[in-house]
């Protein structure tokens, strides 16, 4: 559960382009573990960069099909 948290709080944080460039805030202000972000970039939800950036992947994808639904 700590692991979807904090992909719903890195979504919330992202860019219009999905790129999230402060994750470790985002971790420390929800109380997220490094475990939490590993698992993400495991299961190839988020993309990491050597800069510490992230992106959301399928960003333009999951946006596209929420404004069809709304």
């Amino acid at each position: 559960l700590s692991s979807q948290a904090l992909y719903m709080h890195l979504v919330l944080s992202a860019d219009d382009d999905g790129f999230v460039g402060n994750p470790k805030k985002v971790m420390r202000s929800i109380g997220c573990m490094n475990d939490d972000i590993n698992i993400l970039l495991g299961k190839r939800f988020i993309l990491d960069f050597e800069s510490g950036v992230i992106v959301i992947k399928h960003w333009k994808t999951d946006n596209q099909a929420a404004k069809k639904n709304s």
